[in-house]
């Protein structure tokens, strides 16, 4: 009888102690992001292309991506979707625009950068 108190109070404090041990206060492994702006630019056809990402605390709220040298019709085309591809996918591990490889491939390196800080990553 006093076996079966004590494993039904280890029990009981071992429910107690997975209950509430994620309780209380901000559990920052769970953030991904350092809340705020990042800004990073890239050396891309023309010239630099610069992304500026905001970010909460778990996702990409704003993409920005600029690059006014580019050629407007192939690169500066390509530079509003990839901001459009950045949020929608929640990432910079996205496709490069067709024709605007260079372009393409500056703004991800840029958008990796700045992530890259928001995750306080060094890069």
């Amino acid at each position: 009888m006093k076996l079966l108190n004590k494993l039904t109070s280890f029990f009981l404090i071992l429910c107690f102690v997975l209950a509430f041990s994620g309780c209380g206060g901000t559990n920052k492994e769970s953030e991904k992001y350092t809340p705020g702006t990042y800004k990073a630019a890239v050396k891309g056809f023309n010239g630099d292309v610069t992304v500026t990402i905001t970010v909460d605390a778990d996702k990409i709220t704003n993409v920005s991506v600029e690059g006014p040298k580019e050629t407007p019709n192939i690169g500066g085309q390509a530079v509003k979707e990839l901001s459009e591809n950045i949020i929608s996918k929640q990432s910079a591990e996205i496709d490069i625009v067709s024709g605007a490889t260079t372009t393409s491939n500056a703004a991800i390196e840029a958008a990796k950068t700045a992530l890259a800080e928001a995750k306080a990553e060094v890069k």
